[in-house]
């Protein structure tokens, strides 16, 4: 099992068994971490518990002014490009925008292309090529944010956009623990 899909270049899973029990490490660059696999199976925390909090943090700040059409961007690691996301940035989207919606809030889906594939392989109507998708889908705003690598997880920094003047009209900060993402590799 491998981390390294998940977090490239900074994160690496290894798992060792032994006579007491099984465990796991995740390596990041220098740091070292442990999870105990043992200590954290019986947890029952997910991710979406922790895009849920997000997502009422920014709702929270969001209450007094008017927010609109929200797409939802995947969330990159922070450093000089901001242009590198992995498996948890594109998660992290994908559960943000079914929580804001689930608070009232009209997200859009901006990976719709204007028609329907059908192939033997299915029916698809979401892209990642920009020339397949609608031109006019009526953005007012967008969520985006970061991540920052720490030594026990992750610290997720969201903010919703504004698209005509760039102002942020909502953040948010959430902690998500290394045993929680290392889970997202062993279900997914």
């Amino acid at each position: 099992m491998s981390l390294h899909l998940l977090l490239p270049s900074l994160l690496v899973l290894t798992v060792s068994g032994s006579a007491i029990g099984a465990s796991s490490r995740v390596d990041i660059n220098p740091l070292e971490i442990k999870v105990d696999t043992k200590l954290h199976s019986a947890h029952h925390k997910q991710l979406s518990d922790y895009t849920q909090q997000l997502a009422l943090k920014l709702s929270d700040s969001m209450t007094s002014q008017y927010v609109s059409h929200i797409a939802v961007a995947s969330f990159v690691d922070f450093d000089h490009t901001l242009h590198h996301t992995n498996p948890l940035g594109n998660q992290l989207a994908q559960e943000l925008l079914g929580d804001l919606q689930r608070f009232g809030y009209s997200t859009v889906e901006h990976k719709l292309t204007p028609y329907i594939e059908v192939n033997q392989g299915g029916d698809f109507v979401l892209s990642r090529d920009s020339k397949a998708l609608a031109k006019n889908i009526g953005i007012d705003h967008i969520l985006t944010g970061t991540l920052v690598y720490r030594q026990n997880g992750v610290v997720v920094h969201a903010r919703v956009v504004g698209t005509q003047d760039q102002v942020v009209k909502a953040s948010a900060r959430q902690f998500i623990p290394y045993f929680v993402i290392s889970e997202l590799v062993s279900n997914g």
